[in-house]
């Protein structure tokens, strides 16, 4: 089975009282009208994840959050950044997956690379 995945910005409350905006990779579970709205279904990574971290690796690995009451959220499809390619790991644990960046950054991952003499 295959979801669509996305890259998700949320605005959280620290333990202090601060509100941080934080991003993460979701995978889109479904949709749903709420009122007069649609909102998406998604379950999200345990962790942010810094859209540098991806530019800088190239990939990137995430574990989906296994507690539902906190990682299975509906949000406005105004949080949606963009989409992501996001790949089963297969070798891991089940939640594991891996993030890699878009096709549309690859030229300038590989560019920076590049040592001229």
């Amino acid at each position: 089975m295959w979801y669509d995945w996305a890259y998700v910005h949320f605005e959280e409350t620290s333990a202090n009282g601060d509100v941080i905006e934080t991003h993460y990779p979701a995978k889109i579970l479904g949709f749903v009208k709420l009122q007069e709205s649609t909102e998406a279904v998604i379950q999200c990574t345990d962790k942010p994840l810094c859209w540098s971290r991806v530019k800088k690796h190239f990939v990137v690995k995430v574990n989906l959050g296994t507690d539902d009451a906190v990682s299975v959220v509906t949000v406005p499809l105004s949080s949606f950044v963009h989409p992501l390619c996001v790949v089963p790991d297969y070798g891991g644990n089940g939640t594991s997956y891996i993030v890699v960046l878009p096709r549309r950054n690859w030229s300038r991952y590989f560019a920076d690379r590049i040592v001229l003499d």
